[in-house]
């Protein structure tokens, strides 16, 4: 389920599943020194969207324009990098991820490329050539399948089905937020919807984690805090961050806006401890509380003990946060210890995204803001809490900004 991005967010009914086929190599030829990889999202007709991935070499000036360059890409993608290898994930009929690298010349080039049978909606790098992927069935009392990948090969090591969660009573199943692994264990965060397949969301009133041995993802236990509610949100894979110390934190976005029909406690974050697969029953940061009523769309680790964010402001209209031409969030740094929100300074009102993508880049924070007129990169810089207007983007959104090695 993705929202109609640049139309309404008000309904599931509205949604956009596009895709095409092209299977021909096709090559992106940067300027010279190309440093990023930015994938971007451009509108043709009202329902005529396509995606592309560009080469630059600057992200503060000038503009990102995808027009004749670029790879264009098979209808709507995911896109995440591992390692060196760029990925471009199909989505709903779109069954391909394609892979890419940056040859010798600086040209982005297709690496190879694999089938899958249903959306890998989570997507998470585990090491510089494997990764852990889950699909997900829309609807009904299904497997949710695990693969492991060999992103070196473009190749599918290994599908291990798990319901991950199911309620059969109350007619409940899982819906997963993020993959992480800690220790030679995965940590999978979820939300319960029901399982007639209208995203709807009777139960919010748990935070729930499945933890499983990795890699071969033999299902361990459950973790549960009744303090706040599902960690995640649909459409981004950061229900849960690790830190360098191997602490991770969740967050729960209890938040109408990011799809949740209802919502039975504030929005908040919660921490496991390096080593352990318990909740540490001594933190709760009530992000609500904090911030005056606000709540929690999204957050990306960005080193040192901080997060950044993006919190909503408008929580009115159901999956509001996912048209990004809806004005209803702000950038915020968190200091997970201590339990503090800045907002960041000179970045506009805007809307969210499915899928946000974040570059952590030499202390400095790169991120995609589009307003209802245009769409720039900024540079945040943590410390002072500051943006900094950067290129424009010439479409839609920049769903993917990727550094270069």
């Amino acid at each position: 389920m993705k929202n109609s991005l640049k139309l309404s967010a008000a309904s599931l009914g509205l949604l956009l599943c596009m895709t095409a086929c092209d299977s021909e190599v096709e090559t992106a030829t940067p300027q010279s020194g190309t440093n990023y990889i930015i994938g971007v999202q451009s509108q043709g007709s009202e329902s005529d969207f396509s995606d592309y991935l560009l080469a630059e070499d600057d992200l503060m000036s000038g503009e990102i324009d995808p027009t004749g360059r670029g790879v264009e890409q098979t209808g709507w993608r995911y896109m995440t990098a591992v390692g060196n290898t760029f990925l471009s994930i199909g989505y709903f009929d779109d069954n391909q991820t394609i892979g890419y690298q940056l040859n010798e010349q600086g040209e982005l080039v297709e690496k190879g490329r694999f089938v899958f049978e249903t959306t890998l909606d989570l997507f998470q790098g585990v090491t510089e050539n494997t990764a852990l992927a889950v699909e997900v069935p829309r609807a009904g009392f299904a497997d949710r399948v695990f693969h492991r990948i060999d992103v070196e090969n473009l190749a599918i090591q290994a599908k291990i089905p798990s319901r991950i969660y199911e309620n059969r009573e109350d007619s409940l199943v899982a819906w997963p937020t993020s993959l992480v692994v800690r220790d030679n264990k995965a940590f999978v965060s979820f939300y319960t919807l029901h399982a007639r397949g209208d995203f709807s969301t009777p139960s919010t009133d748990t935070a729930y984690v499945a933890v499983y041995s990795y890699p071969d993802m033999t299902f361990e236990k459950y973790m549960k805090d009744t303090r706040l509610g599902p960690l995640g949100i649909y459409g981004n894979a950061n229900g849960l961050i690790k830190t360098e110390s191997g602490d991770m934190y969740g967050y729960s976005a209890a938040s109408y806006a990011s799809g949740f029909t209802t919502q039975q406690k504030n929005s908040g974050i919660i921490r496991i401890k390096a080593g352990q697969t318990e909740f540490d029953d001594t933190y709760f940061f009530d992000f609500e509380e904090a911030t005056g009523g606000n709540k929690l769309a999204f957050f990306h680790y960005i080193g040192n003990g901080k997060a950044i964010g993006r919190m909503i402001v408008d929580d009115a209209g159901l999956w509001g946060v996912y048209n990004i031409e809806n004005p209803i969030t702000k950038l915020v740094i968190i200091d997970l210890e201590g339990k503090a929100v800045t907002e960041v300074a000179n970045i506009p009102l805007h809307g969210g995204q499915y899928s946000t993508p974040v570059l952590v880049d030499n202390g400095k924070v790169y991120v995609n803001v589009t307003t209802p007129t245009d769409a720039h990169i900024y540079e945040i810089d943590p410390v002072t809490a500051t943006g900094t207007q950067g290129a424009q983007v010439k479409a839609i959104e920049a769903k993917a900004i990727f550094k270069a090695n």
